[in-house]
């Protein structure tokens, strides 16, 4: 039982060069084998390929110019507490 595919990924992270934050963006994909023992389909074999890749200077405008916008927060992200106003 084996099988294989294909996922895209966009990923995001802030880093530090220098001690200027800076934003640094990859796109690609990855090309996975699959196994199934006992039921159980796992990832047997991954290989990531970067489609492309940029840094810019962080940009955080965005948010501080709109208010009424609710960036994500690790541990308090409205999707855990879901915190409806009443």
């Amino acid at each position: 039982d084996e099988a294989s595919g294909e996922v895209y990924f966009y990923a995001w992270h802030r880093t530090v060069e220098d001690g200027e934050a800076k934003d640094l963006v990859v796109a690609g994909r990855y090309v996975d084998e699959y196994t199934c023992k006992n039921g159980q389909w796992r990832i047997s074999r991954r290989r990531e390929i970067v489609d492309w890749a940029r840094t810019d200077p962080a940009a955080d405008g965005f948010l501080d110019g709109n208010p009424l916008v609710r960036p994500g927060r690790r541990g308090t992200d409205f999707s855990q507490t879901r915190d409806w106003p009443v």
